[in-house]
């Protein structure tokens, strides 16, 4: 889980590689709105169970998930309690 915690500018962001996508192009950077590591660790477990959900349920689906998808649903799991 703590390998797609990143830190940019002292911000830490979620990096998660979006399935369907070629390796080069299918990564995606969501900022957790942190700069202690701890808050972040927090927010970004929450996170990577909502994804792990969010895939289970487009499992079928083809063409793979759009990424701008993919991170707005994670952006809009931030934001609830």
């Amino acid at each position: 889980m703590a390998q797609s915690l990143h830190r940019r500018n002292g911000a830490f962001y979620l990096r998660r590689r979006i399935a369907g996508y070629p390796q080069k192009s299918a990564h995606m950077m969501v900022s957790l709105a942190f700069n202690n590591k701890t808050q972040s660790l927090y927010l970004l477990s929450r996170l990577e169970m909502e994804y792990q959900k969010m895939l289970d349920s487009f499992v079928t689906l083809h063409p793979p998930m759009p990424k701008n998808l993919a991170r707005c649903y994670l952006k809009l799991s931030l934001h609830q309690p």
